[in-house]
C-alpha cells in the first residue's frame, strides 16, 4: 500500500491511489458517515481521473485514547477497492451503508475499523 498523506493529498504507487485524512467529526457517528460518503465521492472519481489505477485506498485518522490515558493519531477506518469491483458499483444509487459488507465479499478489497469504533460502525450500518 502506498504511504498515508495529509488531507488533500493523495499517492499513486503501484497502480494503488490513496488518500489519507485526518477525521474531523463532533462524535463517532459523524466520523463513519464522513467517510462512507467521501469514498463513495471519490471512488468512482480517482478511477475515472486515473487510468492506470487498479485499486483505490481511502484512509481516515483520528486521535485514540488507550486505558492509560494516552491519545494517539491512529487509523480510523480503511477501505480498499479494485477497479474490477468499482465498476460493478451503480455509484449514484449505492446505498453507503452497503459498501462495507460489499467491500467485504469481494477479492481484492479490504475493509477495516479500529476496534474502539467498531460497535458504533455496526450499528451505523445497521441503521441505528
Amino acid at each position: 500500500m502506498a504511504a498515508s498523506l495529509s488531507k488533500g493529498q493523495s499517492a499513486n504507487r503501484d497502480g494503488i491511489g490513496v488518500i489519507a485524512y485526518d477525521g474531523v467529526a463532533w462524535d463517532e457517528r459523524s466520523l463513519i458517515a464522513g467517510f462512507l460518503y467521501d469514498f463513495k465521492s471519490c471512488a468512482p472519481r480517482a478511477f475515472a481521473v486515473e487510468p492506470g489505477l487498479t485499486a483505490f485506498v481511502m484512509q481516515v485518522y483520528g486521535p485514540f485514547q488507550d486505558d492509560y490515558g494516552n491519545q494517539a493519531r491512529q487509523l480510523a477506518i480503511s477501505y480498499q477497492i479494485s477497479r474490477a469491483v468499482s465498476e460493478k458499483i451503480n455509484w449514484q444509487n449505492v446505498d453507503v451503508r452497503k459498501l462495507g459488507s460489499i467491500l467485504d465479499r469481494e477479492v481484492g478489497c479490504v475493509t477495516s475499523v479500529h476496534p474502539a469504533l467498531r460497535a458504533a460502525y455496526n450499528a451505523y450500518l445497521a441503521g441505528d
